[in-house]
C-alpha cells in the first residue's frame, strides 16, 4: 500500500520489548529526578499559584476557571494543584511527584510519537524518549512546582499530536481518492473512526487550558503535514478548528497580559535592540541543548543595541553555521526537516516579538527540545547504519515508503570488524552521554532544594544579578535573617539603583530593625524616583508615622489616596491619625467610614469601628 504519511510497519517489536523500553525510561527518569522529591517549595510564584491560592485551599472550581495568576490563564494547572492538595495537603513531596509523573509520561509519549513515524524501528524512539527524559534543561520545568503548566500542557499537546497523526495517516490512505479533496478528511472525521480527530481536538483544548504556549501545536501539525505529504490541501479543513482555538486563546492571552499589567517595554528600549538580543538568546538555547552546563534559574543577558556588537556578530556566525548544517539534512530527510521545525516553532511565542519579562529561560526549551532529542536519536541511528549494517537510514524527501529506518539484509556478524567496532563505539558513547546527562540532571535538582539554595546558585552563575539578590533577600528576611537580607537588598540596589521592590523592602527592613531615619531617607529617595508608585508613598508614610512625624505621614497617606482612592490601609491610617494623633474628627470620620465600606471584614475592622463609635459619640455631645 502506498501512503503519503509514514505508517507503522506491521512487524513491530513485541509488546514485551516496548514494555521493557517504557520501563527503562520510567526507571531512569525517576533515578535522575529522585532528589527533586525531597525539595521544598521554591518560593518563586509558589505562594501565588499554590500555598496562598484560595482556589487550591478551598477546592473552588469557579475560582480556578475565573482567576488569572501571574498574567496567565491556566485553569487546569490550578485544578491539578487542587487535586494534589486534596491528596497531600501542602506536603511538597506530593506536588513534586505529580510533576515527575507527568514528565515521565511525556517521555513515553515522545517515544510513542516517534514510533508512529519510524514504524518497527525501536532505536530512534527509545533514544529520543531517553534524551528527553534525562536532559538537564528540563529540570526547571519538572523541579519547579509553579511550572506544572509546562509538563501538563506538553502531556496534552503530545496526546493531541499523536491522535492527529492517526487522522492524517488514515485520511491519506489509498481509499481516500484525490478527487474527494479536502472534504474526504471531513467525512473521515465525522465517521466512527473519526474519534481520533475529536480526541486530538479535545486534547488540544486541554493543553490550551494548561498553558497558552500550546497555541503552537497547529503549526507543528501543519509542519507534519508539509514534511510528510505533498497533498497538504486535504488536511487544510481538518486543521481549521485547531487554528480557530489558537486565535481564541491568543486573544485571551493578550487580554490577560493587559489586564494584569504584564506587558513589558522592549529590552534595550526598542524592538531593534530586542531582536539583536534574541539572536544571542537563540545561540544560548542551542548551547543549553548541546552542552547543558552553567544553568541558572535567572539569566541576565545584557541588551545589545548595535548590530556591530561583537556578541551579536558571534551569534550571527554561529546561527549561519547551524543553518548551513541544517539545510542539507532537511533536504535529505523529512524527519530531520520536521525535527528542525519542531525546534524553532515553539520558540516563536517566547521570542519577544511581543516583549516579555524574560529573555532567556530553561523552561522555554521544554517543548522545542523534543525536536532536538529526536534529531539526536536520528544521528545516533545514522552512525550505527553506515556501511549497510543492521540499521540503515533512508529518509529521502519525497519517498513514499518507510522513510527513516529499516532493517538491512546484513547482520552484525556479516559486517567487517571495523564496522562492528565503530557501531559499538557509537552506542557506547551514546550510553555514556545518557549517563552524564542523568548525573547533570540529578545535580541540577539540588539547586531547586529550596528558595535560598536556588538564588544562591543563581548568584554563583551571575554575581551581579539584581533580581537574584532581591529574591535571596526576600527569603532570608522570611527566615528571620534580617542582617543578611539587608546585605542582599543593598547589593540589588547597587546593581540597579531604580529597583523599586528592592528599595521598598530595604526601607521596610530598616524600619523594622529600628533604623527609622535610614528607612525614611531611603524611601524619600525612592519617592523622588517613583512619585506615582502607591507602595512607595504608603511605605514612606509608615516610616514617618514610626518617627512620630504625623503631619508628614498624613500628607503621604493623602498622596497614596490620590493614586488609589480605594486603598483601604491608607484610609485606616488617616482615620487613626486624625482621630488619635492630630485630633481632627471631621477629617477622621470620612476615612473610617470609607474603610468599612471598602473592607468590612478587614482584620482591623473591629478597631476601626471602635474609633468610629468613639468619634460619633463625641460629635453627638
Amino acid at each position: 500500500m502506498n501512503t503519503e504519511y509514514p505508517t507503522p510497519n506491521t512487524q513491530h517489536p513485541s509488546a514485551a520489548t516496548w514494555l521493557r523500553a517504557v520501563g527503562l525510561m520510567a526507571a531512569l527518569t525517576f533515578c535522575a529526578y529522585r532528589g527533586s522529591l525531597d525539595n521544598d517549595f521554591a518560593g518563586w510564584d509558589d505562594a501565588t499559584y499554590v500555598t496562598d491560592n484560595p482556589a487550591v485551599t478551598g477546592f473552588s472550581l469557579p475560582l480556578a476557571f475565573t482567576t488569572i495568576r501571574v498574567g496567565t490563564y491556566a485553569p487546569l494547572q490550578i485544578l491539578s494543584y487542587m487535586l494534589d492538595h486534596a491528596l497531600w495537603g501542602f506536603e511538597p513531596y506530593g506536588f513534586h511527584l505529580t510533576n515527575l509523573l507527568l514528565h515521565a509520561l511525556n517521555a513515553v509519549l515522545v517515544c510513542v510519537v516517534v514510533r508512529e513515524i519510524v514504524g518497527r524501528a525501536i532505536l530512534v524512539p527509545l533514544l529520543a524518549g531517553l534524551l528527553f527524559a534525562l536532559h538537564p534543561v528540563h529540570v526547571e520545568s519538572v523541579a519547579w512546582i509553579s511550572e506544572r503548566k509546562d509538563v501538563l500542557s506538553t502531556f496534552f499537546m503530545l496526546l493531541s499530536f499523536r491522535w492527529f497523526m492517526r487522522v492524517a495517516q488514515s485520511a491519506a490512505a489509498d481509499s481516500l481518492h484525490p478527487e474527494e479533496g479536502r472534504q474526504g478528511c471531513l467525512r473521515y472525521a465525522a465517521r466512527g473512526g473519526g474519534a481520533a480527530y475529536w480526541l486530538s481536538l479535545g486534547s488540544f483544548a486541554l493543553a490550551l487550558l494548561s498553558k497558552p504556549i500550546a497555541i503552537v501545536l497547529p503549526l507543528l501539525m501543519a509542519a507534519y503535514v508539509l514534511a510528510f505529504s505533498r497533498a497538504w490541501r486535504r488536511m487544510a479543513m481538518p486543521l481549521a478548528p485547531f487554528f480557530a482555538l489558537t486565535v481564541v486563546f491568543t486573544f485571551i492571552g493578550f487580554c490577560t497580559q493587559l489586564v494584569t499589567g504584564s506587558v513589558h517595554p522592549p529590552h534595550g528600549g526598542s524592538l531593534y535592540s530586542t531582536a539583536l538580543t534574541m539572536l544571542r538568546a537563540a545561540v544560548s538555547y542551542l548551547g543549553l541543548l548541546l552542552v547543558p552546563v552553567n544553568q541558572s534559574a535567572l539569566y541576565r543577558p545584557e541588551p545589545s543595541t548595535s548590530a556591530l556588537d561583537p556578541r551579536v556578530l558571534a551569534a550571527v556566525t554561529v546561527l549561519v553555521a547551524a543553518l548551513a548544517a541544517a539545510v542539507p539534512a532537511a533536504r535529505r530527510s523529512r524527519l530531520a526537516l520536521f525535527c528542525l521545525l519542531w525546534m524553532v516553532i515553539p520558540l516563536i511565542p517566547v521570542s519577544n516579538l511581543i516583549p516579555l519579562a524574560v529573555v532567556l529561560a530553561d523552561r522555554y526549551l521544554y517543548v522545542p527540545s523534543i525536536g532536538f532529542c529526536v534529531l539526536a536519536g536520528l544521528c545516533v541511528a545514522a552512525l550505527g547504519a553506515q556501511g549497510g549494517g543492521r540499521w540503515s537510514v533512508v529518509g529521502v524527501r519525497g519517498q513514499n515508503t518507510q522513510h527513516l529506518i529499516r532493517r538491512g539484509g546484513n547482520t552484525a556478524e556479516q559486517q567487517p570488524a571495523s564496522e562492528v567496532l565503530r557501531q559499538r563505539t557509537a552506542y557506547a558513547l551514546c550510553c555514556a552521554a545518557l549517563a552524564l546527562l542523568s548525573a547533570l540532571t540529578a545535580q541540577r535538582c539540588m539547586a531547586w532544594k529550596g528558595p535560598v539554595s536556588l538564588w544562591t546558585d543563581a548568584l554563583r552563575k551571575s554575581v551581579t544579578n539584581p533580581q537574584a539578590h532581591y529574591n535571596r533577600g526576600v527569603f532570608l528576611a522570611d527566615a528571620g535573617l534580617d542582617a543578611r537580607a539587608e546585605k542582599e537588598y543593598r547589593k540589588a540596589v547597587r546593581e540597579k539603583p531604580d529597583y523599586l521592590k528592592a528599595l521598598t523592602n530595604l526601607g521596610n527592613l530598616l524600619g523594622d530593625r529600628g533604623d527609622l531615619d535610614g528607612a525614611a531617607r531611603l524611601l524619600e529617595s525612592a519617592v523622588k524616583q517613583f512619585p506615582k508608585e502607591l507602595i512607595v508613598r504608603y511605605n514612606l508614610a509608615v516610616a514617618y508615622y514610626r518617627q512620630g512625624r504625623f503631619e508628614k505621614a498624613a500628607a503621604e497617606y493623602e498622596a497614596a489616596l490620590t493614586l488609589n482612592p480605594n486603598h483601604v490601609d491608607s484610609h485606616i491610617a488617616l482615620g487613626h491619625i486624625y482621630a488619635e494623633r492630630l485630633p481632627a474628627p471631621a477629617k477622621a470620620l470620612p476615612h473610617l467610614r470609607r474603610a468599612l465600606e471598602l473592607a468590612p471584614n478587614h482584620p482591623q475592622a473591629p478597631l476601626v469601628r471602635q474609633w468610629l463609635e468613639k468619634l460619633e459619640a463625641k460629635s453627638a455631645k
